[in-house]
């Protein structure tokens, strides 16, 4: 699949994207490389889809585009919408790719089973769940085992305990992996890469591993306490005791806090949290930064 003189999958170099005159990516460079395993992360209608759509080559953008996809049967794909009829049933999906790529039931046998396929093989498109179209995009994306995988929102629907057996298909082989998410928890355990993006725009040059982005340089605090927003009346009093605050998802994140706080917080009762500093507060903060 990698030609020797490209090695990497995807190279974009100050790439962006206009819609009815409007900016959707604007100036993205990155490089994807063989084996990589990428979460790209942002809030609703950031750009995560479109980087996705752009990447792929079904939308035209402006820059440096550069893909080394030679071998297009190794490639997975589940993007945003499905591309099944509605009136078809689940099995005849099933056997419809089975035959495009030439792939025995025998061979594919433990996905299906781990996406439980069977209990909706009957089903018609159109009567499914989230969660079951969600199940049978995976198997067309994972079930002939593709070198490159590019999924959008792929747990969405899709039940906790069933979540680890697919992350365990997504991830436990050596391959290419692109993941639109809004799942932070995953992509801390499985991302080797990690690329924020918020307005179209990226937080920081190319990806960045897990390990750099929870590490002092960006927030240099460990721990936060969360305290739900509407809590505290004057928060110009909590403000005043802790050295960072970030306020996001009805949630006030308080950084560099001390002891004194959490006792004031004792005697006023105020329910709050302590955890540990999160992909989220980073995301966050860039973009506080970036105000």
């Amino acid at each position: 699949m990698i030609k020797n003189n490209f090695p990497f999958i995807f190279k974009l170099e100050s790439v962006s994207y206009l819609s009815n005159r409007n900016e959707i990516l604007k100036d993205i460079t990155l490089q994807v490389d063989p084996n990589e395993k990428w979460f790209i992360l942002g809030n609703n209608g950031s750009g995560k889809s479109t980087l996705l759509d752009v990447l792929l080559g079904n939308l035209k953008a402006s820059g440096n585009i550069q893909r080394n996809l030679s071998n297009k049967d190794k490639i997975g794909l589940m993007l945003d919408g499905y591309p099944f009829s509605n009136i078809l049933r689940v099995k005849e999906i099933i056997k419809l790719y089975r035959l495009l790529y030439s792939i025995s039931e025998e061979k594919d046998r433990s996905i299906y089973e781990i996406l439980e396929l069977d209990g909706i093989k009957d089903k018609q498109i159109g009567k499914l769940s989230t969660g079951e179209k969600k199940r049978v995009g995976l198997f067309t994306a994972l079930f002939h085992f593709p070198e490159l995988i590019i999924l959008d929102e792929p747990m969405s629907g899709i039940d906790p305990n069933s979540q680890f057996k697919i992350h365990k298909l997504i991830f436990d082989l050596p391959r290419t992996v692109l993941i639109a998410s809004h799942d932070w928890e995953a992509a801390k355990k499985f991302a080797d890469k990690i690329f924020f993006i918020y307005r179209g725009k990226q937080l920081f040059s190319n990806g960045i591993s897990v390990e750099t982005l929870l590490s002092d340089q960006y927030i240099p605090f460990k721990e936060k306490l969360v305290i739900q927003e509407g809590e505290i009346e004057d928060l110009s009093v909590v403000y005043s005791k802790v050295e960072l605050y970030l306020k996001y998802d009805q949630q006030i994140m308080l950084f560099g806090f001390n002891e004194d706080l959490i006792s004031w917080l004792n005697e006023n009762d105020i329910v709050f949290t302590r955890t540990q500093k999160s992909l989220n507060d980073v995301y966050y903060y860039l973009i506080k930064n970036e105000s």
